[in-house]
């Protein structure tokens, strides 16, 4: 009977792991999708080469979509 209890329990924690899962990705999804509708992807840079936020970049629409 305990090891019924431990294999229900274990199923349990597995399942709200993968619905975590699924939460982050789609988390990091939506947050791709903001980027490249402002010109980028999740491996440019925000910044020039001399460290300046980049003038082609809506930044404040960026900062409202992560900060929320």
């Amino acid at each position: 009977m305990g090891n019924e209890v431990n294999q229900s329990t274990a199923a349990a924690t597995a399942r709200e792991l993968m619905t975590q899962k699924d939460t982050i990705e789609n988390q990091i999804k939506e947050s791709e999708q903001v980027l490249i509708a402002q010109g980028v992807g999740m491996h440019e840079p925000l910044v020039d080469s001399e460290g300046f936020p980049r003038a082609d970049i809506d930044l404040m629409a960026l900062n409202s979509h992560f900060i929320l």
